[in-house]
């Protein structure tokens, strides 16, 4: 991954202005990189319409709309994120009985 160095200068909130000797440094990731992402969440069905199936399809959706920062300094424009390429796997009870773990995609039945 590649990173950067910012500098920064520590404000007085009173004054506004530049507090004395309180230069600071920060890593951050470059613009633009890749990720992965993967939520494992168990006994949901998100096509089911659950209370708990509708508020993860919801934080789905608001990370995909780039809504949802992460990490620090979010307040100042850090940690802007957003999903990309989202497929929605289920195992099934019939696939854990027949012991093949085999995942079925259903991405194409939700509405992220």
């Amino acid at each position: 991954v590649t990173t950067h160095i910012k500098p920064g200068v520590a404000i007085d909130r009173t004054l506004g202005s530049a507090k004395g000797n309180m230069k600071y440094t920060m890593e951050t990731v470059a613009p633009g990189t890749k990720f992965s992402f993967k939520v494992i969440a168990e006994n949901i069905d998100p096509r089911d319409g659950a209370l708990v199936s509708k508020a993860l399809l919801l934080a789905l959706s608001e990370l995909k709309r780039g809504n949802i920062s992460i990490g620090g300094k979010t307040s100042s424009g850090l940690g802007q994120i957003c999903l990309r390429n989202i497929k929605v796997m289920i195992l099934t009870a019939e696939s854990v009985r027949q012991m093949n773990m085999e995942y079925k995609d259903i991405t194409d039945n939700v509405d992220i």
